[in-house]
């Protein structure tokens, strides 16, 4: 009982708080420098965004949009109204420099992307969340990342639009340093899926059942291609409001990336893609699996504690869980924000519980519905 509860308080230690300590440092070892040239030609673009029911943040949205800094006759703007029934398409036809293809019935998020691909005529495509806002240079800080032929795709950086700090945004920026550091030692695992451009061929190899901010970098590095975080472009985005439906959108994105594991699971070869399988295992997989861990180190805890009070279990494995534990409830503590926080944290675990559950059962989950924020 003592070795498998030290493996799996090992999983959690090692997941969140070892695997980042491992990348800084081999992050410091000699790579492979980007070639992006900052005053090279500008590809040409096309602008996607998938929008269901959007009608309160779609013409904010429309009008951050066309504000960016890119030539005009290098970017085309495709919207995609994916079963809208509100005033979302007679929003986006005030617009003529916008083309709006709207879907009669709601296929879902994967599918409206699709369609957008199919009518796209650009080298590069961008792709981004409706509630997510750019600053006026920020296309043009990720587009000349191809200048670099080794790019197949680039990721922009995350940040909120409150300066309130909050678990949501913990996350957030725990989630980008370890992009940061992948991207510095090969690939990065995943890409914003608020803002993010890829090259049109990877783009077609995309399909519907997968997470396509988690699967471009995969079909990306399969063809020699490497996706990189440009850290000076952000996408602004506001909290949530709803935890339910911050519960929703974790399980949808889990059980989509999980398919995508799953069907390009040869990048798991480390004798073939080297430090990025290290990457996906420590990243995805494992994290993934960590709820599973916590639970089962809380289990045999509480049978190692109550076994005569014997607390030398501490020693074994449970110190891992009761740091993280201590660590939360302070931060909880401190941010005065405890009971938002708690649910949040209770939220992101028990939809990584929920994802692995609807993936045993082969379960799709093809319908989104969009997160409202503040």
């Amino acid at each position: 009982m003592t070795i498998c509860l030290s493996i799996f308080a090992g999983i959690i230690l090692y997941t969140y708080f070892l695997y980042p300590l491992l990348l800084l440092g081999v992050a410091r070892l000699p790579h492979r420098k980007t070639r992006a040239t900052r005053d090279a030609p500008l590809p040409k673009l096309t602008f996607i965004v998938a929008a269901h029911n959007a009608e309160a943040a779609i013409e904010e949205k429309i009008l951050n949009t066309l504000q960016c800094a890119y030539p005009e006759d290098k970017i085309e703007y495709i919207f995609v109204s994916d079963g809208c029934t509100d005033e979302t398409d007679n929003i986006i036809k005030k617009y003529p420099s916008i083309h709006l293809i709207s879907l009669g019935n709601r296929l879902g998020k994967e599918q409206a992307l699709r369609q957008a691909i199919n009518c796209a005529d650009s080298e590069v495509l961008c792709f981004s969340d409706v509630g997510t806002l750019l600053e006026v240079d920020a296309l043009e800080k990720l587009a000349t990342n191809f200048s670099d032929p080794d790019v197949g795709a680039v990721s922009s950086y995350d940040r909120s639009l409150s300066v309130e700090t909050t678990l949501e945004s913990i996350h957030v920026w725990y989630e980008f340093l370890l992009r940061k550091l992948e991207s510095e030692i090969s690939s990065c695992v995943g890409v914003s899926g608020s803002l993010f451009l890829a090259r049109m061929d990877m783009c077609k190899l995309l399909t519907t059942d997968c997470c396509s901010d988690l699967a471009i970098t995969f079909i990306c590095v399969k063809h020699n291609y490497r996706s990189v975080l440009e850290k000076s472009a952000y996408g602004y985005y506001s909290n949530t409001t709803s935890v339910k439906q911050e519960f929703s959108r974790k399980k949808r994105t889990i059980v989509h990336g999980i398919n995508a594991v799953i069907k390009h699971k040869e990048v798991l070869s480390v004798f073939k893609y080297g430090f990025f399988s290290w990457q996906v295992l420590s990243h995805k997989i494992l994290r993934w699996l960590s709820p599973v861990a916590f639970m089962v180190v809380l289990f045999l805890s509480g049978v190692k504690f109550f076994e005569g009070l014997d607390l030398r279990w501490l020693a074994s494995g449970g110190y891992g869980v009761l740091l993280m534990a201590l660590l939360a409830i302070t931060a909880m503590v401190f941010l005065k924000r405890l009971r938002t926080n708690t649910w949040l944290f209770f939220a992101y675990n028990t939809a990584l519980l929920a994802a692995l559950i609807d993936v045993m059962r082969r379960k799709k989950l093809t319908v989104w519905q969009p997160t409202e924020r503040r």
